[in-house]
């Protein structure tokens, strides 16, 4: 199968120049776009994440399941879509950067999800309640949770239906986002 590129190439199209150049433009973009967000999410998580666990993420990811609110969920949560109240601070739109969570510290994207208070409790008790079902325990962890990123500690046969419950888990959560 050829790349969009390849046949651009090798079409007798107009103004071939042009197409080329925007097609170009558009894969540096979206290539930025996704280096940014594995850059912030590496700055969060406090460690980097291997470039083979990002193209697992994309593969396995969004082909568990032909649910388009799911996928979206997962595309959310990579690009980190949903607005924290330091950004929203950040375009002018609010008068600081307090999670509306907690209301104690500055609601940076990675806060609201993972190191509030509020949001601790949320995990600590689906992270309970996984094992409980799972009848299987493992570390409590923000890829596993909030980017589906699942370690070769949980066993293989618990790796779907983990996969299934973490992202209802994220489905959930962002419905009570604010």
């Amino acid at each position: 199968m050829k790349s969009d590129f390849e046949m651009l190439l090798c079409s007798t199209e107009t103004k071939l120049l042009s197409k080329m150049y925007k097609l170009l433009l558009k894969n540096e973009v979206a290539d930025e776009a996704v280096k940014t967000s594995m850059i912030k999410w590496a700055q969060d998580l406090g460690h980097n994440i291997m470039m083979d666990k990002w193209q697992k993420l994309w593969k396995k990811g969004l082909n568990f399941t032909c649910s388009y609110n799911v996928k979206e969920n997962i595309y959310k949560m990579f690009y980190r879509w949903h607005y924290s109240p330091a950004h929203l601070f950040g375009m002018g739109k609010k008068k600081n950067t307090i999670c509306w969570k907690c209301k104690e510290q500055g609601g940076s994207y990675f806060h609201m999800w993972w190191t509030c208070k509020e949001a601790k409790k949320y995990w600590l008790m689906i992270h309970e309640e996984i094992k409980k079902l799972l009848k299987y325990s493992f570390k409590r962890k923000p890829e596993i949770y909030l980017l589906g990123i699942i370690d070769d500690e949980v066993p293989k046969e618990y790796c779907k239906i983990l996969q299934y419950m973490t992202t209802a888990a994220r489905v959930v959560y962002a419905r009570t986002w604010k």
